[in-house]
Parts: structure tokens; sequence; C-alpha cells
């Protein structure tokens, strides 16, 4: 799998290049080259999630581990990527501030999705305390 990242890395880098060529005689071209090249990597990034993912149910289910808990972390994950795109898409695209409010949005819904870890940590505590 690391060789097709650096194949995707590449073809990325190949096609800043030619998305830089292309701005100058036409803008609209260099435009659908970086949104081509943007969902590919986003689809190849997901071919490499999937591996991920099997590893961690394969994982739960060796360890009791319940999914109450997993679920929560896969999701701040996916919140984390989706806030990272995003927010680079608006700084590029010259939204700054409305980059940063995506962030912030981002760190408020993986906070709220942390709830029930929080919750699992403190039930824990309060067990082990025999409060």
């Amino acid at each position: 799998m690391t060789g097709y990242f650096f194949k995707a890395v590449a073809a990325a880098l190949l096609a800043v290049i030619l998305s830089g060529l292309f701005q100058r005689d036409n803008a609209s071209m260099a435009m659908v080259l970086r949104i081509a090249t943007g969902v590919l990597l986003l689809l190849f990034g997901a071919m490499l999630l999937q591996p991920v993912l099997e590893y961690l149910e394969q994982l739960a289910e060796a360890g009791d581990f319940q999914q109450a808990y997993l679920l929560p972390i896969l999701k701040c994950t996916g919140i984390g990527i989706i806030t990272q795109v995003a927010s680079s898409v608006c700084k590029d695209a010259g939204e700054g501030s409305v980059a940063s409010m995506i962030e912030l949005c981002g760190c408020i819904a993986a906070l709220f999705l942390s709830l029930p870890l929080f919750t699992a940590v403190l039930e824990l505590i309060n067990g082990l305390l025999g409060a």
C-alpha cells in the first residue's frame, strides 16, 4: 500500500505543476484539474482507511472492546479529517476566517462526540473509588 501512497503523492505534485501551468492560459481547466486531483486523493485515502477499520474491528472483537468506545474515536477521527480538508480548501480560496470557523466547529463536534468516553472514564473512576 505504501507504493500506492508514493504514486498518489507523485500524481498530486504533477497535478499541482500542471495546474500552475494551466492557470495562466486556462484558469477553468486548472480548477477542474485541482478538483479532480482532490477527489482522487480522497478516494485513495478511503481505500487506505478500509484495512485500518477492519483491523480495529478485529481488535475490538478479540479484546472484548465495546464498540461504544471505539465508535466515538472513529467519528472524531473522521471529523478531524473532514475539518482539515474543508479548512484547507477555504484557506486556498482566500477565506481564512471561514476556515477558522470550520476548525472551531470541528473541535466542538469532536468534543461533543467524546462525551460518551468522558462518561465512561468518570464511571470507571467512581467504580475504582467505590463512590
